[in-house]
C-alpha cells in the first residue's frame, strides 16, 4: 500500500495538516485559557475593590492595576458591581468614635447574609489578624485563616492570587487583597470563584477544534488524492512506456504537458526513444547493406 507514490504523497499532505493544526490549536487554546484566567482574575480584583469601598468607607484595596479590562467580562463586572452596591445599602456604618486608621471591622459580622443571595463569588472579609468577619456563603464565621498562604501574604500588605487546578467544581481562582485605611492595614478581602464556566467554554472550544480538525483532514485527504493523482499520472505513463521500450517497442511517446521536472523527464524520454529508433533503423539499414554486398 505504501509502495504507491500517490499514497505516500497523500499521507505526507495529511501529516503536514495534522502537525500544523495541532500546533496552532494547542497555541490558540493555551492563549485562550490564559485570557480567560486573566479576565476572571481582573473581575475578582474589581469585585474586591468595590466590596471594600462599599463595606469599609474610606478604605483602599491594594491590588494589581487593571489597565485594559477584559472585554469578555465587562458586562459581568458591571452586573456584579451593581449587585454589591444594592446588597450593602443596609450594612451598619462603622462606629463614629473610632479614631482614623484604627477601624474595628466587627460591625461586618452581620453582613454576610445580605451578600449571599445574588453573588456566586465567595466573598470573605478578614480582620488584621486573619479572622473571618463576613462570609457570603457560610453562616459559621469567625474562622481563623491566618495560616492560609494567600491570607498571610495579604496580611503582609501584598496582593496574592492562586488558581486551583482541580477537576469539576474544584477548579477555582482565589485572590486576596489587603485593605488599607490611611496606609494602615485594617483587613483583607478574600474572594474565590469557580472556574467551571471558563472550563466549560474551553472544553467546548476543544471539541469544536477536534471537529474542525477532522473535517479539515477529510477535505485535505480528498484534495491530496486529487493532487497526488495529478502528479502520479505522468509517472504511470512513463512507467508503462519504459516497460514497453524494454519489450522492444521503441515507438513509445509520452505527452509533455508541463515545464516542470516531470515535463522535462517526459521530454527526455521522448528524445531517448527517438534516438533508439534511429539507432535501430541505422542497424537495420547497415545489416541490409552488408547482406546486399555479400550477395553481390
Amino acid at each position: 500500500m505504501l509502495a504507491s507514490i500517490r499514497t505516500r504523497l497523500t499521507l505526507s499532505y495529511l501529516a503536514v495538516i495534522v502537525v500544523a493544526m495541532s500546533l496552532s490549536g494547542f497555541l490558540l487554546l493555551s492563549l485562550l485559557e490564559r485570557y480567560f484566567l486573566q479576565a476572571v482574575e481582573d473581575s475578582l480584583v474589581a469585585q474586591a475593590r468595590i466590596t471594600a469601598q462599599a463595606l469599609i468607607p474610606g478604605s483602599r484595596a491594594e491590588g494589581p492595576p487593571i489597565e485594559i479590562p477584559a472585554s469578555a467580562f465587562n458586562t459581568l463586572q458591571q452586573q456584579r458591581g451593581s449587585n454589591i452596591s444594592l446588597q450593602t445599602q443596609n450594612v451598619a456604618p462603622p462606629p463614629a468614635e473610632a479614631p482614623p486608621g484604627d477601624v474595628d471591622l466587627g460591625y461586618l459580622a452581620d453582613a454576610s447574609l445580605q451578600l449571599s443571595s445574588q453573588l456566586d463569588t465567595r466573598i470573605r472579609i478578614l480582620d488584621a489578624q486573619g479572622m473571618v468577619l463576613m462570609d457570603s456563603q457560610q453562616e459559621d464565621q469567625r474562622t481563623d485563616l491566618g495560616e492560609d498562604p494567600l491570607v498571610a501574604q495579604a496580611l503582609a500588605g501584598q496582593y496574592a492570587s492562586r488558581t486551583d487546578h482541580g477537576g469539576g467544581d474544584q477548579k477555582a481562582m482565589h485572590v486576596a487583597l489587603p485593605v488599607l485605611i490611611e496606609g494602615r492595614l485594617v483587613g483583607v478581602v478574600y474572594l474565590s470563584q469557580s472556574l467551571q464556566d471558563a472550563t466549560a467554554v474551553l472544553h467546548d472550544l476543544r471539541i469544536r477544534w477536534l471537529l474542525s480538525t477532522a473535517i479539515a483532514l477529510a477535505l485535505s485527504g480528498v484534495v491530496g488524492l486529487l493532487l497526488s493523482g495529478a502528479i502520479a499520472r505522468p509517472l504511470r505513463r512513463l512507467t508503462a512506456a519504459a516497460g514497453a521500450v524494454a519489450r522492444g517497442q521503441l515507438d513509445q511517446q509520452v505527452p509533455v504537458r508541463s515545464r516542470d521536472e516531470l515535463g522535462r523527464l517526459s521530454q527526455a524520454f521522448n528524445q531517448m526513444t527517438a534516438r533508439l529508433r534511429a539507432a535501430r533503423q541505422a542497424q537495420v539499414d547497415f545489416v541490409a547493406n552488408v547482406s546486399h554486398e555479400l550477395r553481390t
